[in-house]
């Protein structure tokens, strides 16, 4: 390699981490060609992803290196939740965790076609937003991952509470849900708030307020629930389920009687 060659490549490289994955039109912007990638994939020096995205060589890009390229470099609003974010916040022992379980995350916006095109991890893109406009970005905080290599944005425990709640039942379980909400007592009843009059679903409000209700948290104590929009109608969310009548949803019979 040319001594030229070693500085245009070494400044390429101190550009973006390794793991993350880059589009052709940003690589444009930093003085680097078509013409001139082309020849570093050629080279091996740059690997091609998919049409128009690139990564350094080395494995393949994790989660967050994901998460993260989608943010800066596709701008994307990108952002672990959920199951993920409880996990990530230190409630793993309430889930059933095994070596191959999904990462869930929550973009808005078309994904490029990279994303789908990595054989890893397992992830799970949720791209229909759970807010109105006005609460989309509440509720999520700042995490550095990979020893500080990439920062990701990541839901607060009240947040991906009501995210896991929207896969209930069809991909979370009553029972754990019922979990860990048993063992969230520290949320911010103003958070709680928040972020429930900013909730689309009435199914998820339904089912956050009674589970919060079913282990009398302190936090739900506080919360002004008549200002909360819960909608009209029944909710049959398990059949030959028992009907909760304060929140009009059905749930699994053992939840309220017990089991046998």
């Amino acid at each position: 390699m040319s001594l030229q060659k070693g500085k245009a490549i070494n400044r390429l490289y101190g550009l973006f981490p390794e793991g993350m994955v880059t589009p052709t039109a940003w690589l444009g912007k930093q003085g680097y060609s078509r013409q001139l990638v082309r020849k570093y994939v050629q080279s091996g020096w740059l690997v091609s992803v998919a049409r128009g995205a690139f990564r350094r060589p080395g494995s393949e890009p994790g989660w967050a290196a994901i998460a993260a390229s989608l943010e800066k470099y596709w701008g994307l609003s990108c952002h672990a939740g959920g199951r993920t974010a409880l996990d990530l916040h230190g409630y793993a022992h309430y889930l059933a965790l095994g070596e191959n379980q999904p990462i869930h995350l929550y973009a808005q916006g078309r994904l490029p076609a990279w994303v789908r095109s990595l054989s890893r991890p397992l992830l799970v893109f949720h791209t229909s937003s759970l807010f109105r406009s006005n609460a989309d970005a509440m509720g999520v905080d700042k995490m550095d991952m990979d020893g500080g290599r990439f920062t990701v944005h990541l839901s607060r425990p009240e947040r991906a509470m009501l995210e896991l709640l929207a896969d209930v039942p069809d991909r979370e379980s009553f029972d754990e849900a019922d979990k860990l909400m048993e063992g969230l007592v520290n949320l911010s009843p103003s958070r709680v708030m928040l972020l429930l009059d900013g909730c689309k679903s009435v199914k998820v409000k339904r089912l956050f307020l009674w589970f919060a209700e079913r282990h009398n948290h302190a936090w739900f104590r506080r919360l002004d629930t008549e200002m909360i929009e819960l909608g009209s109608g029944k909710r049959m969310l398990v059949k030959g389920g028992r009907l909760v009548s304060k929140y009009h949803i059905t749930v699994p019979r053992e939840m309220i009687d017990g089991p046998g």
